[in-house]
């Protein structure tokens, strides 16, 4: 707790604690290829991180929605291949 105090210090948007860092970099996603770059960058984390060997290994990625035809996840999704299929039918 000490820690999470201190570096709230630094920031003025918390007052007491600060648990995660405060700097994002929004992108847009502009394009199909943009946007699935940045899926893969999601997808590739927990191998990074050492915590799988492969995307579709980790237990709350969506990797594996995109792999199988049975989509396994253990959360339902909406596949963006279908998302961008649509995008000006609106």
């Amino acid at each position: 707790m000490h820690m999470l105090a201190f570096y709230a210090r630094f920031n003025k948007n918390n007052r007491n604690f600060q648990l995660w860092q405060q700097d994002n970099h929004p992108i847009a996603l502009y394009s199909q290829k943009v946007t699935w770059q940045k899926i893969n960058y999601i997808h590739q984390n927990p191998v990074r991180a050492g915590i799988v060997k492969n995307p579709e290994d980790y237990i709350y990625s969506s990797a594996i929605n995109y792999l199988t035809e049975n989509k396994q996840g253990i959360i339902e999704i909406d596949l963006l291949d279908v998302w961008w299929t649509n995008v000006g039918r609106v």
